[in-house]
């Protein structure tokens, strides 16, 4: 089988465990074949999860598989779990010390062109249905790298996270930026849009916390999601190498037809989807691969890259209908 070229859909098999798909609710009992998305060669595998077990404690469970909405996920970790590695999360957070390397880090031209570039997109889908945007809710907003460029933009910004400590960066790119612990945010309607960039992905409850991010919006507001493409032409070459490839930080992994179906879920209109590659991202992901398994090199890759669902990152805006 030519995996570059094989979706999904002819890649998982039956099992005897099903468990319940985050996105539906519907009963799942198929998984992505191991070969798939775990590394191929026996030390490689070994070493893998050796790896995760020292960093993690746990074993890398099967990955579930639903082909009625082109959409994997690993089973829910269990709240206690969660909290632990929350809290080792944050303890390994940069020290005092190390803030002004993250404020540099947010500023970098890299992160900048990024922000920007997102911005002209949802920006030009906004135009589409006449809708105005002054305010923005940066939903895990982390160091706040976004944040600092949409308010560059005179736009009024709140940014907030689940961790306060990654976001004591922000007030030091841009005292404008009103900076919100995430258990405060009041339901209030009061955003104009919503914007959240790798955040998804991580999420146990995806429903769930986007029918909370609705309460938060307008009505006829936009909501913008950006998460890694499951489907994108790297992760159909050698899933196990691909670095959006993570457990337990990555749980989800969306297709544009995956992403569709949580904001209709949640009973969204959604205007635009489309795959992207941003442009740190190319050599940032490229590099995990060897040639021979690329396949392609110079305009021939980033003309493959280029093909509606090959990106490596999901654009998708949706709007609340009243």
């Amino acid at each position: 089988m030519n995996m570059k070229n094989a979706s999904w859909k002819e890649k998982f098999e039956n099992n005897n465990t099903s468990i319940k798909c985050p996105l539906t609710d519907q009963a799942v009992n198929s998984n992505i074949i191991g070969k798939y998305y775990k590394p191929h060669k026996l030390y490689e595998y070994l070493k893998h999860q050796f790896k995760h077990l020292i960093n993690h404690q746990s074993k890398i469970p099967s990955l579930y598989y639903n082909d009625k909405i082109d959409f994997a996920f690993f089973p829910r970790p269990s709240d206690y779990f969660m909290k632990k590695k929350f809290s080792n999360d944050e303890n390994n957070l940069f020290k005092n010390s190390e803030i002004e390397n993250e404020v540099i880090n947010a500023k970098s031209k890299s992160r900048n062109s990024s922000a920007y570039f997102m911005w002209q997109w949802i920006e030009k889908e906004s135009k589409k249905v006449n809708f105005n945007i002054k305010n923005v809710l940066d939903f895990g907003t982390g160091i706040g790298w976004f944040s600092y460029v949409l308010s560059s933009l005179k736009l009024q910004v709140t940014a907030t996270d689940i961790s306060t400590k990654i976001m004591r960066v922000i007030p030091l790119l841009d005292k404008k930026i009103k900076v919100l612990p995430l258990e405060f945010l009041a339901n209030d309607s009061k955003y104009d849009l919503i914007v959240s960039f790798d955040v998804f992905e991580h999420l146990v409850y995806p429903v769930k916390d986007l029918s909370m991010l609705i309460k938060n919006l307008k009505n006829n507001g936009l909501i913008f999601i950006s998460v890694p493409n499951f489907s994108s032409y790297f992760s159909g070459i050698n899933f196990s190498k691909h670095p959006y490839f993570e457990y337990p930080d990555h749980l989800n992994y969306f297709t544009p037809n995956s992403l569709k179906v949580l904001f209709k879920k949640t009973s969204m209109k959604v205007l635009s989807c489309e795959t992207i590659t941003l442009d740190w991202e190319k050599d940032y992901i490229k590099q995990r691969y060897t040639s021979d398994e690329v396949g392609l090199k110079g305009y021939r890759l980033y003309d493959k890259w280029s093909e509606p669902g090959n990106g490596e990152r999901i654009f998708c805006i949706a709007q609340k209908t009243e």
